[in-house]
């Protein structure tokens, strides 16, 4: 209930911080961790945690935020980050152009942008981590630095042509406790040490309290010693009057611990006199977060749209090669079925080319002797069955028939056109003996054949060209992606 209405201030812009004080083992980080919800006891820093993200959904609904987290400490006047480990030793820097969170920051500090409650806790259990604690008299895991879990809050509404961005700090910071020099006195010498640097903070912190309570108005000129102490330091935005501020006093009632209760009591008196007047901070430029991511994901996915487009157009070669592939296969098999055909072709015109001559030779004996006829004789008895099939006569069989009827070897003109034969079957010019009609069929085939030819050589040319084609918008879809991935 205390912590709750910093929190709205937080959303609503207004710069905020929450933080207990105390001697040490009075339960301040009880009070600001809790000891989580498997024990049903959750402290103020998850409880603000999970109302923020409750009011962004329910409360906010008009409204688009960015969150931005980061957590210190501050051990022997040294400022650590707990995110990052290996960042050590970080220093404190002033800009005036950060006005949204007070001015100041501090150098090389991991912020983690986060969108839920449990990646907020997660973060803070690894932080957590590296915390340094230690035993004292009054308690076995005593903290022993100041902790400052920041968390900025940028938010702009929803569909609105204003360009002005709410930026707020809320810190919730859970201090080292206060301790007696003489309980530490027995102590070895690096609990001495920590003990005066977190005794010195906290007094230059008791310090500036008192001298703000001083200031009557804002035209005082009241010196106040921020710069005295690293935490000071960093609270100055939070403290100077501009922001609201809960301050948690915890004591202890030990008879013990009298003096250490009664400085804490002195210390929330005079913290209740501080005046503030908190105020709402907008930024009305680019320098705001929120814009520039949102500028990086409009680029982004500019971005990604060229990339898909690349991809699509790579899908378009990649087809296009396999289609120039397959055929060019095809290519190859018409190439080996037209240099078959070729060898046919060129067997088949030289027998043509000797029909021809055989046919022009015959005719011409034709003429000569019975006007030209080449029609041959009906078969005889000694035409062998091979012959008799093709209408053709064997030059064996005829020479017998001759010489058994007592014929002359000489013997007409159709005789020779039909009888005409070689020692390999063939006649004088490479021809088997045919008679005009089958020379007449075999020309026609043989033309036939011819024709085959010319037709797959014109299918070769007509598959050239879209091998050309291929060729051409591969190199030119090659260049389209590399193109995109130099503009990239």
């Amino acid at each position: 209930s205390l912590a709750r209405p910093l929190v709205l201030a937080a959303m609503e812009g207004i710069n905020a911080t929450v933080f207990a004080y105390g001697q040490t083992s009075s339960g301040k980080t009880h009070t600001m961790m809790g000891e989580g919800r498997k024990h049903g006891s959750r402290g103020i820093i998850p409880l603000a945690i999970d109302d923020i993200f409750e009011m962004i959904q329910n409360l906010y609904v008009d409204r688009e935020f960015l969150l931005r987290v980061s957590y210190l400490e501050i051990y022997n006047e040294v400022i650590n980050d707990l995110l990052a480990p290996e960042n050590v030793n970080l220093k404190i820097h002033e800009d005036a152009k950060k006005k949204g969170i007070g001015g100041l920051y501090v150098g090389g500090l991991k912020e983690q942008v986060v969108g839920s409650a449990d990646q907020v806790m997660k973060l803070i259990a690894a932080g957590e981590a590296y915390r340094h604690i230690g035993a004292t008299d009054y308690n076995e895991q005593s903290s022993r630095s100041h902790t400052i879990f920041r968390m900025v809050i940028e938010s702009k509404q929803v569909d609105s042509e204003s360009r002005a961005v709410r930026v707020s700090v809320l810190n919730l910071i859970d201090l080292a406790g206060s301790e007696r020099v003489s309980t530490e006195a027995a102590m070895e010498n690096l609990r001495r040490k920590e003990g005066s640097y977190i005794n010195k903070s906290l007094l230059t912190l008791g310090h500036v309290i008192s001298k703000l309570s001083e200031i009557k108005d804002d035209n005082d000129a009241t010196h106040i010693p921020y710069r005295d102490s690293k935490l000071t330091r960093i609270l100055q935005p939070s403290l100077s009057g501009k922001a609201k501020i809960a301050i948690i006093c915890t004591i202890s009632l030990a008879p013990n611990n009298f003096e250490e209760t009664n400085s804490t009591l002195k210390f929330a008196s005079r913290a209740k006199k501080i005046k503030h007047n908190a105020k709402v901070n907008e930024i009305v430029d680019d320098k705001a977060l929120i814009q520039r991511y949102q500028k990086e994901i409009a680029d982004l996915k500019k971005k990604l749209a060229e990339a898909e487009e690349a991809e699509q157009k790579l899908e378009e070669l990649n087809s296009l090669k396999r289609q120039k592939e397959k055929i060019e296969e095809d290519a190859e098999q018409l190439k080996t079925k037209l240099l078959e055909q070729q060898t046919l072709t060129t067997e088949l015109q030289g027998k043509l080319r000797n029909l021809t001559k055989l046919i022009l030779k015959a005719h011409s004996d034709g003429q000569s002797g019975s006007g030209g006829s080449l029609v041959p004789p009906a078969p005889s008895s000694g035409l062998s069955s091979s012959n008799a099939s093709r209408g053709g006569f064997d030059a064996r069989s005829s020479t017998d028939s001759a010489a058994s009827s007592d014929r002359p070897a000489s013997s007409t003109p159709r005789q020779r056109s039909a009888s005409i034969t070689s020692k390999n079957g063939y006649g004088s010019d490479g021809v088997d003996s045919l008679s005009a009609d089958e020379a007449k069929k075999l020309q026609q085939t043989i033309k036939m054949y011819i024709r085959e030819h010319l037709a797959l050589k014109e299918s070769m040319t007509n598959r050239q060209r879209p091998i050309e084609y291929l060729e051409a918008t591969d190199d030119t879809l090659r260049s389209q992606p590399e193109q995109s991935k130099a503009a990239m």
